[in-house]
């Protein structure tokens, strides 16, 4: 195989990586790790937790898992705080599974047939990438989020979805939800993996809009795993965004995924109008709320704007950025 240089699997062969970020998730980490466990499946699956240097007890959770189960956990132990996108980034090279599978440490699945059932229907549908599904969304205490700006993954029914479907950084689902093919196997060459690993944008985002470029994505209307919105503590998206001007950040964050898209297969996931309602929505933002963070946001992104406005009018490039 080329790029990474796998072997080739064999029967008895990890079938699903399933790849579990963790950072300060001592109350969660026992139930996300659970529900991995009891997966029931015809085939083989390692849990790879990437322990990213917790200042709770998750390290110690997650050691007495792996001594308990050996043949299925692997740990990846951080030396110091590297972040989410370097911790997911670090366990998913260590991946050896066909296909991948996500839980973060305070997320969980509830049903036992999960992999079972999205690992059936990518066997027997191959020009689909990946499948997501419903997810209930709690919040710290596990009550279930009524708000619709907490609760960012409304119920749906099964569907297809390409790529144009999910442009302007859509997400299908949830990543407590995604089983997908192994990136690495997708990519197949050394010079697009290193592309994907250091574009610097939403993980979430980008795996969904490269799995969407090379094959369609199956979403499966049924609940089988929970997503806890946690706003208060830890790393994941929820807290550390918690009532921040992202307008930069997403322009900047589309820019990076057009690049990337656009050097491996040609085409571009944010228009032009996104990216100028990203801008409204800076200049929004500092009226709301005029400090010098949201003056300097502003004018940032408006400066970059300018830039990539001329590049456009100029027709000499056809990606952003």
């Amino acid at each position: 195989m080329k790029g990474m240089k796998r072997r080739m699997r064999k029967e008895e062969d990890v079938t699903v990586s399933v790849l579990m970020p963790v950072y300060n998730h001592e109350k969660y980490i026992a139930k996300a790790i659970d529900g991995v466990l009891m997966q029931k499946t015809n085939f083989r699956f390692e849990l790879i937790i990437g322990e990213d240097c917790s200042k709770d007890y998750s390290r110690r959770i997650v050691r007495q898992y792996q001594k308990k189960y050996p043949n299925i956990i692997k740990v990846i132990y951080q030396t110091t705080n590297k972040g989410m996108q370097k911790n997911i980034g670090r366990i998913q090279r260590e991946a050896s599974g066909k296909y991948w599978a996500y839980c973060e440490g305070d997320d969980y699945w509830t049903d036992e047939n999960k992999l079972q059932k999205q690992i059936e229907f990518l066997e027997k549908n191959k020009k689909y990438n990946a499948v997501y599904h419903n997810v209930l969304c709690v919040d710290q205490k596990g009550r279930p989020c009524k708000r619709k700006s907490i609760n960012k993954y409304p119920l749906k029914p099964s569907g297809s979805y390409t790529f144009n479907m999910i442009q302007n950084m859509n997400l299908v689902g949830q990543t407590a939800s995604l089983v997908c093919r192994n990136v690495y196997d997708i990519l197949q060459n050394n010079k697009d993996i290193k592309w994907f690993e250091t574009c610097n944008c939403n993980g979430d985002q980008k795996l969904c809009a490269l799995l969407a470029c090379s094959g369609n994505i199956y979403f499966l209307n049924e609940i089988m795993a929970v997503h806890r919105v946690v706003l208060k503590e830890g790393t994941s998206w929820s807290a550390v965004t918690q009532q921040k001007n992202l307008s930069l950040y997403m322009y900047n964050s589309c820019i990076e995924l057009n690049k990337l898209l656009y050097r491996i297969y040609k085409r571009n996931c944010c228009s032009k109008e996104y990216l100028k309602n990203l801008q409204q929505t800076a200049c929004e933002e500092f009226y709301r709320k005029p400090n010098l963070e949201n003056l300097v946001i502003l004018i940032c992104l408006n400066l970059r704007y300018i830039k990539d406005a001329v590049i456009w009018k100029t027709g000499k490039r056809t990606r952003f950025e």
